[in-house]
């Protein structure tokens, strides 16, 4: 089994929610995500541009579950961003596509192109959630001291 400590988190490398929809209402999306990261208890890895979804999980009060690299939260949708994006994949496929089990995303990844990557939402997700999962090799050079949260601090 592919499955490691790091620190006192377990890391499966299993994807666990699939998320396909594109709502027409933003903030039908954005409450979504704030109800899977509550749920999972997880952070989401956002990207920068995306001021819409940031600002309201801010305005909700849920800024902690999102990701911060160095300053700022997310992380840029570049064509570098894109290249780790798709050697991510490219190494779990190697290592633990026997724990995906998710057709849609296997096919979405079967048809991946990098030059058309809003083509490829699940793609595209299963990347950042990729890079996310694997933080320590893409965060900023500087250190960030992260802050520890009493329970009821993020939960009022």
């Amino acid at each position: 089994s592919n499955t490691s400590l790091e620190g006192n988190k377990v890391i499966t490398y299993r994807f666990i929610v699939e998320y396909l929809i594109r709502p027409e209402d933003p903030e039908v999306f954005h409450e979504d995500m704030i109800k899977l990261c509550h749920f999972f208890g997880c952070t989401i890895l956002p990207e920068d541009n995306k001021v819409g979804l940031i600002k309201y999980f801010e305005h909700r009060g849920y800024e902690r579950f999102l990701y911060k690299n160095g300053t700022k939260f997310g992380v840029s949708a570049t064509v570098k961003t894109h290249q780790q994006i798709a050697e991510l994949i490219e190494t779990y496929v190697e290592e633990n596509i026997s724990k995906l089990k998710f057709k849609n995303l296997l096919t979405d990844w079967l048809k991946f192109d990098i030059n058309k990557t809003t083509k490829f939402d699940a793609t595209m997700a299963s990347g950042y959630t990729l890079m996310l999962a694997n933080s320590s090799r893409f965060a900023q050079k500087q250190e960030v001291k992260k802050k520890l949260y009493d329970v009821k601090e993020i939960f009022l």
